[in-house]
């Protein structure tokens, strides 16, 4: 069995932000060996990808007790969650920047529609705690592909829609001439 361990964020004399993990190795109940390890902050971000929605799906991980983020797949720089530029940003109805800081803070997961500036659309997005410090994971995906399937069916529909009303047209022309042509006999 294998209990680890993972640091706060660190940062180096360079200023590098780095995770410094260590894992212990225990065999038969007694501890054997530990094995320790580090990470940099910016190698993360770049190792991390995910398959979902074609590959546009966006991860973050914050700090929720200083609003840091440790890992963001769409920035190249890693900023933080509670910078005021980011609380002043437009949100769809419902949402609010305040109760997702407060929710980050308190470690609660939930949701919000935020304006991106970088992809100039609507971002939908769900945290949660990652059960690790008081970490949070963020996924994010811009509007355009999250109602992707949705518009294109809404597209079939209107289709149909049109088709529908043409035959029907078509079908009541075509009655109307019969009705007349019958009356006229």
């Amino acid at each position: 069995a294998m209990c680890p361990y993972v640091s706060d964020v660190k940062t180096s004399e360079d200023g590098s932000k780095y995770l410094y993990q260590a894992v212990q190795v225990k065999l038969d109940g007694e501890a054997v060996a530990i094995i320790y390890g580090y990470v940099n902050l910016k190698d993360l971000s770049n190792a991390m990808s995910s398959n979902a929605f074609d590959g546009q799906l966006q991860i973050y991980v914050a700090d929720g007790e200083t609003g840091d983020l440790l890992v963001d797949t769409w920035h190249n720089v890693l900023g933080n969650a509670y910078d005021e530029s980011l609380m002043n940003r437009k949100t769809k109805a419902g949402y609010d920047f305040n109760k997702c800081k407060d929710d980050l803070k308190n470690n609660v997961p939930g949701y919000i529609a935020f304006w991106s500036n970088s992809a100039e659309e609507y971002m939908y997005s769900y945290y949660e705690p990652v059960g690790l410090n008081r970490w949070m994971v963020q996924v994010a995906v811009v509007e355009s592909v999250v109602f992707a399937r949705a518009n294109s069916i809404r597209n079939v529909l209107f289709t149909l829609a049109i088709l529908e009303a043409i035959i029907f047209i078509v079908y009541f022309v075509y009655i109307v001439s019969k009705v007349k042509k019958e009356k006229r006999i």
